[in-house]
């Protein structure tokens, strides 16, 4: 790619939700379901509940049956799921479930003297490869932590950028993951990775442009200035059958860009005078880069 690399600098600001008002839903069309096309409905949604409206229509059009959003609605209703905010929850497999049941058992019958001596350490929640925005599904009442209608939390910092900064990338940075070099304002420079697309196994209807700052923040920097620089390319966007080949995937990727960091043709961009020139929007940037300097979002 002829872009990269590709330098970046924005100011860190909080997220936009997702919802009927972004999906642009429209209403009134006259009810057309069955019964029959109704059970079949509510069997969609229970095997994939992060299915939204719009895209719910789709599938029915697809199928023969034009329907609207509301008729949609209206039915999932009369059958029980409605759409609720997905519930977050650390992403755990089935290796930390052991071992926190284990803890527990072990534990259990400890008095309060010895607890007071344990020292509990801070935890952060953050986004990683998904936007930081409420996320809906469909569910019945007292299915709030099925894992279906969960979203997963894992540590580490990330940032998004917006659609303007999306939409001024070159042309032949194409979708997928990237790696390079990230600061937030003049501080240290981490090994960071980046998701450019879709998101597909959110089914985001945005494109957008996601950077994982491969570093444990103590705390949220909103309002900060995120720099970054795309050194090159590890593999193009794709979705998965489970949460766990999903953080699989992505911690192999983590694992990759470390290694490819390393190399020397990358690593020189660590002390690239983009980094040490300043977090000014207006900044100028390195002459034989492409660079684009607006805001991002999402900052953890």
């Amino acid at each position: 790619m002829k872009s990269l690399p590709y330098f970046c600098r924005g100011e860190v600001i909080r997220g936009f939700g997702r919802g009927s008002k972004e999906l642009g839903i429209p209403t009134g069309r006259k009810c057309k379901l069955s019964p029959a096309a109704e059970r079949k409905l509510v069997r969609r949604v229970k095997s994939q509940p992060r299915s939204t409206k719009k895209h719910i229509c789709q599938k029915l059009e697809a199928a023969g049956t034009q329907v609207s959003v509301s008729t949609v609605k209206r039915a999932l209703h009369r059958h029980g799921p409605r759409g609720c905010h997905a519930r977050r929850k650390p992403l755990l497999q089935k290796r930390h479930l052991k071992a926190r049941l284990k803890f527990a058992a072990d534990h259990m019958d400890k008095d309060k003297t010895f607890w007071r001596k344990v020292l509990w350490s801070d935890e952060t929640k953050i986004e990683l490869f998904g936007h930081n925005a409420q996320q809906y599904v469909w569910r019945r009442k007292g299915e709030a932590f099925n894992p279906k209608n969960t979203m997963p939390t894992i540590k580490h910092g990330g940032a998004n950028f917006p659609d303007s900064v999306v939409d001024n990338l070159p042309a032949d940075i194409s979708t997928g993951i990237y790696y390079g070099w990230a600061s937030l304002g003049n501080g240290d420079v981490y090994k960071m990775v980046m998701s450019i697309g879709w998101n597909p196994y959110y089914k985001n209807t945005k494109k957008s442009m996601e950077t994982h700052v491969i570093h444990t923040f103590k705390e949220d920097f909103y309002g900060e200035i995120l720099s970054v620089v795309m050194v090159g390319y590890i593999r193009p966007e794709r979705s998965y059958d489970s949460l766990d080949a999903l953080v699989t995937a992505i911690n192999d990727d983590i694992e990759e860009a470390k290694v490819k960091l390393d190399h020397p043709e990358h690593l020189k961009f660590k002390e690239d005078n983009f980094f040490t020139s300043g977090p000014s929007l207006s900044s100028a940037p390195p002459s034989t880069t492409s660079t684009v300097s607006q805001t991002i979002m999402n900052g953890h």
